[in-house]
């Protein structure tokens, strides 16, 4: 059985509807699997999500293996309080996508 993905306007669907409840792999329903799946396809597929990805991990693997330091901690929050305040720009065209994946690339 394969997993298949409706080809019309996801932002219109219910997400939930989106995945059957048939069993798929490992006694786990389409639902329950198929939004990872999906997302773990569009980071596969697109470097700049990859990238935003690989800083994230980078930056909560440092923290959770370094409690007690409290400097990794600050820089993880510092990361996600500038990430937010960059996807804002974006959006709002303040910023250029390049300029955003340039400064992900900087830290």
């Amino acid at each position: 059985m394969s997993l298949i993905i409706l080809e019309k306007d996801i932002s219109k669907i219910n997400k939930k509807k989106l995945y059957c409840n048939n069993i798929y792999e490992d006694g786990r329903t389409c639902k329950e699997i198929g939004s990872f799946k999906l997302k773990q396809k569009m980071i596969n597929d697109d470097d700049d999500l990859r990238t935003y990805r690989n800083v994230y991990q980078k930056l909560l693997l440092r923290t959770r293996r370094n409690p007690d330091n409290i400097q990794y901690q600050k820089e993880f929050e510092k990361f996600k309080e500038n990430n937010r305040k960059m996807r804002e720009k974006l959006d709002k065209g303040k910023v250029i996508y390049e300029e955003y994946v340039e400064w992900l690339n900087g830290i």
